[in-house]
């Protein structure tokens, strides 16, 4: 985890071996941030990647509080989404029904529907095995790590 942060602004370093998200700014403390108005602090979450207007209905401080904590904890990324560039699972699912609905409806105007079966299948699979691998990959490195 390595993090450069200078007075003004903070860089952020990519690394393809661990994916994490870095912070853009250097993590504040509950009291500096108390300090800043509710725009400012709205803003500081926009600049993280979070959607200020999600929040309704809190106070300051506490938004302060959130804020130092998502700050000093960056949530980790995963170096594989979901296929089809899905971040969860009824997403993924509701993609993957509507694209090979769509691969089945077209190519009945062009293949037997055995063949047409079958390239639905063949796809499929191999997303299948993508996937079982990646998750064997992701538990050997956390075994490494433990």
């Amino acid at each position: 985890n390595s993090r450069s942060s200078s007075s003004s602004s903070s860089t952020t370093t990519n690394s393809k071996k661990i994916g994490y998200t870095f912070c853009l700014m250097a993590p504040s403390s509950v009291q500096e941030l108390q300090t800043k108005s509710v725009k400012e602090l709205k803003e500081l979450l926009r600049n993280e990647g979070y959607d200020p207007a999600k929040l309704v209905g809190i106070e300051k401080a506490e938004l302060a509080e959130k804020l130092a904590f998502l700050l000093h904890n960056p949530l980790p990324e995963d170096e594989f989404p979901f296929p089809l560039y899905s971040n969860c699972w009824p997403q993924f699912i509701l993609r993957a029904l509507l694209l090979a609905g769509i691969q089945v409806f077209l190519l009945s105007y062009f293949l037997h529907w055995s063949y047409n079966v079958a390239a639905l299948v063949v796809p499929t699979v191999g997303l299948t095995m993508r996937n079982l691998h990646l998750r064997r990959c992701k538990a050997e490195k956390r075994r490494k790590r433990a």
